[in-house]
């Protein structure tokens, strides 16, 4: 883990409500089952020379569609959707960051989810499963480099279209229901290491995530939010999670985890701008 680790985590999730970014490199058929249907994301490049360019397909599929986030990069990188409204196109959405930040781009449009930080060279092992809606979207990544720019401005911001295609079979029942709350996450305590969460974020207010990432041995959460204040290298490694969704919103969150231990967290930025982490969402959880 790079030694920059724990400030892009939390400036990175402040800075978009604690977000992400990417590549994309693909979509699958409309007809294939809604659990096959992955949108393949790659972020950055092995040699670096493009790090922060990334590809998406000009149209995808409508429906329930799994974001698995590839970074093939030197930097942490996660995958943020966002959905235009119907007449805004991605200059609107740039205007909207650079003038007012995150609360701004609500203006022209939502923000709706999509896989969290990845550790550089890995893949993601906890994906987020988006219900696409025919529309524009945009993928952005908005952690920063070293220093404080997010990478969309170094040009990891593009827009694709979802179009509507043949109904898929619905989204099979998940394995465990989770909530997102003001402050502090309610999930079980032990973890299968495949199962499907359908994570609500059942705030009235604010806007939440749910990062993960793999603990070291014998590592523990206060060491983790120790090594967040100190903005040292965290002692975990990032396998991504889901990006940061709004009240009411509800999204799933398909595993494909080893046995271990591991820390979830929000850096969302409350009102009074510490991170939500700071107000209790950080959690151990023990994946079997």
């Amino acid at each position: 883990m790079s030694a920059r680790r724990a400030g892009q985590l939390a400036s990175a999730t402040a800075a978009l409500a604690a977000l992400a970014g990417v590549a994309v490199l693909g979509g699958c058929d409309g007809d294939a089952d809604a659990d096959d249907v992955v949108l393949r994301v790659v972020a950055g490049t092995a040699d670096g020379g493009h790090e922060f360019r990334f590809d998406v397909p000009d149209e995808v599929t409508a429906g329930p569609t799994r974001i698995v986030l590839e970074n093939a990069g030197t930097l942490e990188h996660h995958a943020q959707l966002f959905r235009l409204d119907d007449g805004a196109d991605v200059e609107d959405l740039a205007s909207a960051l650079a003038s007012g930040g995150p609360a701004a781009a609500a203006e022209v449009g939502a923000f709706v989810g999509g896989t969290g930080l990845v550790s550089p060279g890995a893949r993601s092992r906890a994906d987020a499963v988006v219900e696409l809606r025919p529309g524009t979207y945009v993928l952005l990544c908005l952690v920063p480099d070293a220093d404080g720019v997010p990478h969309l401005a170094h040009g990891m911001m593009r827009a694709f279209e979802v179009a509507p295609g043949a109904e898929r079979a619905p989204l099979g029942p998940a394995d465990h229901e989770v909530r997102l709350v003001d402050y502090g996450f309610e999930l079980p305590d032990e973890l299968d290491g495949g199962a499907t969460l359908a994570i609500t974020n059942a705030s009235t207010a604010e806007v939440h995530e749910m990062v993960v990432a793999r603990l070291g041995d014998g590592d523990t959460v206060d060491d983790v939010l120790a090594a967040l204040h100190a903005g040292r290298p965290l002692p975990a490694e990032a396998v991504g999670g889901m990006q940061a969704i709004p009240p009411g919103a509800t999204q799933r969150l398909q595993l494909d985890l080893e046995p271990g231990r591991y820390v979830v967290v929000c850096a969302v930025p409350a009102a009074d701008g510490t991170p939500h982490y700071d107000h209790g969402m950080v959690e151990e959880v023990v994946v079997t």
